[in-house]
């Protein structure tokens, strides 16, 4: 059986393609999520999903949905092109740019609604938060910030 040596040191190392360790990725997811569950004890995790190099959550409280997406890499460079790349796919010019929420956010909401989309970039996190309110929107994102942070 002939494997590539990539591939072969690639499992063996336990490192995913864009770089960043498995178990690095899984501690990251983890630590969001119990810190949210720790911070917003009336939101309940409603079921998550893996994802290519993260997973997407989504949140329930009463009738109030927060979906949030986490993707990791391994370097910021390459985070900061994800992002890049995230922004041009958004047929619609962000609303604003918010300041001290991770390295780089954008806010997308149309006018006149409550719902809202948060971009993110956080060192080598990308996060995207989705919610039917932007104040529900921004704590996920900082309390998502915070949990990196640790």
């Amino acid at each position: 059986m002939n494997i590539p040596f990539v591939l072969l040191i690639t499992l063996l190392c336990g490192v995913n393609f864009i770089g960043m360790p498995l178990q690095g990725r899984r501690d990251v997811l983890e630590r969001v999520r119990s810190y949210i569950e720790e911070k917003e004890p009336t939101w309940k995790l409603d079921r998550k999903e893996e994802e290519n190099d993260g997973q997407v959550f989504h949140w329930r409280s009463d009738k109030q949905r927060v979906t949030v997406s986490i993707v990791t890499f391994s370097s910021e460079d390459e985070t900061k092109t994800h992002l890049s790349k995230q922004l041009i796919m958004v047929p619609v010019h962000y609303k604003s740019k918010i300041n001290k929420l991770g390295d780089e956010a954008f806010l997308y909401q149309s006018a006149g609604t409550k719902t809202c989309m948060l971009l993110i970039r956080k060192e080598t996190v990308f996060i995207q938060v989705n919610a039917d309110e932007c104040a529900d929107a921004e704590k996920f994102a900082k309390h998502i910030i915070k949990s990196i942070e640790k």
